[in-house]
C-alpha cells in the first residue's frame, strides 16, 4: 500500500462482507470498527512529534548542545529551596521572561534594544549570554570560583550552561548551578533597575553574603 503520511483512513470490502474501515498510524493500525474514542485520542497524541514551543525554540537555537531535558527541568528543583529562584528558573525554560524584544512586539517599550549595551535587541540569550556586561559578568564569577578551587575548562561558561544549567554532574555541581541562576537573576535585577554600573557591584556583594 503507498505511503500516504502517518495517519490515514483507508477502507476494504469484499463480497458477501460488511464495509470497513482502518485507521493507518505511523507504527500501529486500528480497526475503527471497535475502536472507542479515549483509545483514538491517546493513539493520535502519541504521533505528535512537535516539543512544545519554548522547548522547540530552545533545541532550534542550540542545535549544537546535547540538551538534555529531563535533567535540566529537575536542577532548580535540586539545587535551591528557594521557590522564588526556581519560579525564575521555570519561566526562563519557558521563555515567559519578558525582554525588551518581546515587550516591543506588543509596543509595551519604544526600543527592542537591550537595556545594558543599548546595541543589539535583548533577546533572553542576548540578556544572559551575549552582552558585553553579561559576558564580563560571568567571566568575573568563573574567576571567583576559580579562587575556590573550582576548575572550568575555559574562562567563562557557555551559553547552554548559563541559560539550562550544567547537566553534568560533576564536584560542586550543587554549587555551581545554584550560582547561575543567582546570577542570572542578578542580572535581570539590574536590568529591572537600569543599574548598569551597579552589575558586577551586586554581584560581588552576593557572593560576599553567601
Amino acid at each position: 500500500m503507498k505511503d500516504e503520511g502517518p495517519v490515514h483512513i483507508a477502507s476494504s470490502h469484499s463480497r458477501n462482507t460488511e464495509l470497513k474501515f482502518t485507521l493507518y498510524l505511523k507504527d500501529d493500525t486500528l480497526s475503527l470498527n471497535s475502536i472507542t474514542s479515549p483509545k483514538l485520542s491517546w493513539k493520535l497524541v502519541q504521533t505528535i512529534q512537535i516539543y512544545p514551543s519554548a522547548r522547540h525554540k530552545y533545541t532550534t537555537l542550540f542545535n549544537d548542545c546535547n540538551l538534555d531535558w529531563e535533567a535540566i527541568y529537575l536542577i532548580p528543583h535540586v539545587v535551591t529551596l528557594d521557590t522564588k529562584t526556581k519560579i525564575f528558573q521555570y519561566k526562563l525554560l519557558n521563555r515567559i521572561i519578558y525582554t525588551n524584544k518581546s515587550l516591543h512586539k506588543v509596543k509595551l517599550t519604544d526600543s527592542p534594544l537591550c537595556s545594558f549595551c543599548n546595541i543589539s535587541d535583548e533577546s533572553l540569550e542576548h540578556l544572559f549570554c551575549h552582552c558585553n556586561f553579561s559576558i564580563a559578568f560571568w567571566r568575573s564569577v568563573v574567576l571567583w570560583l576559580k579562587t575556590l578551587h573550582i576548575d572550568f575548562d575555559s574562562d567563562s561558561l557557555n551559553d547552554c550552561d548559563i541559560i539550562f544549567g550544567a547537566t553534568q554532574k560533576k564536584s560542586h555541581w550543587l554549587l555551581l548551578n545554584h550560582i547561575i541562576i543567582v546570577g542570572k537573576q542578578l542580572i535581570y535585577r539590574n536590568r529591572l533597575l537600569k543599574e548598569f554600573s551597579f552589575v558586577f557591584v551586586s554581584c560581588h556583594c552576593q557572593i560576599e553574603l553567601h
